[in-house]
C-alpha cells in the first residue's frame, strides 16, 4: 500500500491519499513530484512552449485549415477556422520558468505575425489584430544531447523510482488514449492483476455519442442552439436544461460572443470548475 501527503490548497486542508500504487502524471510539474518521492532523482523533462493566437477569421481569410511555414526557420505551423475565429500556431521554444506562469511572450507574437503574413500576405495583421492568446506546455523527454525544440521527441516514457512510483513523461494530446492504455497495463501487471481488455478505442469522448461523422464544426454558429451543440456535442441538452431552470443563464457572457451564462454554471456544475481559469 502506497501513501502520499496531500495539501488541498483551495480547501486549506490536509489528507492522507492511500492508494495501492501512484502514478504521477503531472506533466510539467513531473519531475518536482519524483523530487518529492526520491530527493536524488535526476531531471528527465525538457519542456517546450507552444503559443496560439486567434484572429478574427475575415482578418486572416482562410476558409479551410491551412499549413504554413515560418519564414524564419521553417517550422511547419496551422491557421485552423475555428466557429468565426482563426488560430494560428503553434510555436515550439523551450522553456524554463515556473509552468504555472507559461504565457505569451513578445517574441511569440512577433513569430506569429511574420507567419501568418508570409501566408496570408492581403492580411497584413498586427498585434492589434489578434482577439486572444493562449499557451501551453509540451513535457517532452529530455535527450542525451541538447537538439532543437521540434526535434525533441514527442514519444512517451514512463520512469519507476526505487518506491515504485511511475511517472509519465512525453507523449501528446492525440496519444492519450493509447498512453492511458500503456500504464494501466503496467500497473495491472505490477498489481499480479490479469491485465484487462482495453476498451478505450471503442469508447467516444464526452458529447461525441450520436453526432454525425463529419459534421462542419469550422462554420460560424447561427443560433444558440447551433452554438452549444457545436460546443457539446450529444451533451448540448444538459446545458440548455440549464437555461430552461433559469433565464437569465441564456444571457450572453460577452455581448460579442456566444458563450452563455449557463456555459460557465454547467463547467462548475459538471467539469470541475473552480476557478475562473477553469471556467476558460
Amino acid at each position: 500500500l502506497a501513501t502520499a501527503l496531500v495539501h488541498d490548497r483551495l480547501a486549506d486542508r490536509t489528507v492522507m491519499v492511500r492508494a495501492r500504487w501512484i502514478l504521477n502524471v503531472t506533466g510539467p510539474w513531473l519531475d518536482r513530484v519524483r523530487t518529492l518521492d526520491d530527493p536524488g532523482a535526476p531531471p528527465r523533462l525538457r519542456l517546450t512552449k507552444g503559443v496560439h493566437a486567434v484572429f478574427d477569421r475575415s482578418a486572416i481569410g482562410n476558409r479551410d485549415a491551412i499549413v504554413i511555414r515560418s519564414p524564419s526557420d521553417k517550422r511547419v505551423m496551422f491557421a485552423i477556422p475555428w466557429q468565426d475565429r482563426t488560430l494560428v500556431g503553434t510555436t515550439d521554444t523551450f522553456y524554463d520558468d515556473d509552468p504555472a506562469r507559461v504565457e505569451a511572450d513578445g517574441d511569440d507574437v512577433d513569430y506569429i505575425l511574420e507567419a501568418a503574413n508570409h501566408a496570408f500576405p492581403r492580411a497584413d495583421v498586427t498585434a492589434r489584430d489578434i482577439i486572444s492568446t493562449y499557451a501551453g506546455l509540451r513535457p517532452l523527454v529530455a535527450p542525451e544531447d541538447e537538439k532543437d525544440e521540434s526535434d525533441i521527441s514527442r514519444d512517451d516514457q514512463i520512469f519507476e523510482s526505487p518506491s515504485g512510483l511511475l511517472s509519465l513523461g512525453g507523449g501528446k494530446l492525440t496519444t492519450h488514449r493509447h498512453v492511458a492504455e500503456r500504464i494501466v497495463d503496467l500497473v495491472a501487471l505490477r498489481l499480479g492483476r490479469t491485465v484487462p481488455r482495453c476498451r478505450t478505442h471503442n469508447t467516444p469522448l464526452p458529447g461525441a455519442a450520436g453526432v454525425a461523422a463529419g459534421a462542419a464544426l469550422d462554420q460560424p454558429a447561427q443560433t444558440r442552439e447551433e452554438h452549444l451543440r457545436w460546443r457539446y456535442g450529444a451533451l448540448a441538452a444538459e446545458v440548455s436544461a440549464l437555461v430552461h431552470g433559469e433565464d437569465r443563464l441564456g444571457r450572453r457572457v460577452v455581448d460579442d460572443c456566444g458563450d452563455l451564462l449557463a456555459e460557465a454554471a454547467y463547467a462548475v456544475d459538471r467539469e470541475m470548475g473552480i476557478a475562473l481559469v477553469d471556467v476558460m
